[in-house]
């Protein structure tokens, strides 16, 4: 055959050579159909089967469990013990008395009970034993701590201390009359009834001077026998009344509040009308004032709010004598 012919033939189209239609496959066998059975089993389904653990997945856990198991607190309960010795009441973990951090006995006096059982109560809610090192989850722990291991130059620390918040009291701080006249009065309406119950009961002819605001927020020191009367006044208080009028005069910035609960709650005392409400809503006049024309923070306002009556709280607690 020539090559020309060959040619036309590998050219020629596809079309000029006509495929079969029906193609014969290789096995024609039909596939059998499934059988269904009847279900003859009860009960819960059998569980999943489990891998077989290796020898570091085994070591893996158990130091997980070692090290959860020392996290665990190793107290069952706390609870409150009366010693009529001493007349206090001491704190036990289980069989173990709970003690201060200079290995004092956490003796509370009789006379607080509240304070005992709201001690106990923390501990009881603790979940591990490292959860004490927590101020936050033991406060009343560590106000009942301190008081017992209060040394006096630490209470001369203390003393020098609070006297500062004297000259920036929250109640003594007056707005200007010209830019505020609204909240101006909310805080008078605040200020005199303590002030006058202070200069009545407990330190007549003491002269305590305001911040006002008509003057500048300069700050104003006051009067040097005015200091030395109140800090002798401090220096007279038990360790107990001193350790929960400080905790009252830090959370609300001002002396004048913490006076007055121990005033009103200390062994001296037996009037007892004006408590943690009334503390708590006369150290935030002016933050009431402005949230009541701006508006809360949500998760801000609320939050402070009770975290200053739990604070005020825990200092009463030290101060009231219940008997």
């Amino acid at each position: 055959m020539r090559p020309s012919t060959l040619l036309r033939l590998a050219t020629r189209p596809s079309h000029l050579h006509p495929r079969p239609q029906h193609i014969r496959l290789i096995t024609t066998t039909p596939s059998p159909p499934a059988t269904a059975y009847p279900i003859t089993a009860h009960g819960p389904p059998p569980s999943a089967p489990t891998p077989t653990r290796s020898a570091v997945t085994e070591h893996r856990q158990r130091l997980k469990s070692a090290a959860a198991a020392a996290g665990q607190r190793f107290w069952t309960e706390a609870h409150v013990v009366a010693h009529p010795s001493d007349n206090t009441l001491r704190l036990h973990l289980d069989h173990r008395t709970l003690k201060t951090p200079l290995q004092a006995p956490l003796a509370i006096p009789a006379s607080k009970p509240l304070l005992a059982a709201g001690i106990a109560l923390e501990w009881n809610a603790l979940r591990r034993s490292a959860d004490a090192a927590r101020g936050h989850l033991v406060p009343l722990t560590q106000l009942a701590g301190r008081a017992i291991d209060l040394t006096d130059a630490t209470r001369e620390e203390v003393v020098q201390n609070l006297i500062r918040y004297l000259d920036t009291d929250t109640l003594l701080c007056l707005a200007p009359t010209e830019t505020s006249a609204k909240l101006r009065k909310r805080q008078e309406e605040a200020l005199k009834p303590v002030l006058s119950w202070l200069r009545e009961r407990m330190w007549p002819g003491v002269d305590i001077a305001t911040v006002d605001g008509d003057h500048g927020f300069g700050g104003r020191r006051q009067d040097a026998r005015t200091r030395e009367v109140l800090m002798d006044w401090m220096r007279g208080l038990g360790a107990w009344e001193l350790v929960g009028f400080e905790r009252c005069v830090l959370a609300g910035k001002s002396f004048l509040v913490g006076a007055r609960m121990v005033g009103e709650w200390g062994s001296q005392s037996r009037e007892r009308t004006w408590g943690v409400e009334e503390a708590a809503r006369a150290a935030s006049v002016e933050v009431n004032f402005q949230t009541g024309v701006w508006g809360e923070v949500e998760d801000t306002h609320d939050v402070e709010k009770e975290d200053l009556r739990r604070q005020i709280g825990a200092g009463w607690l030290l101060i009231a004598n219940q008997e």
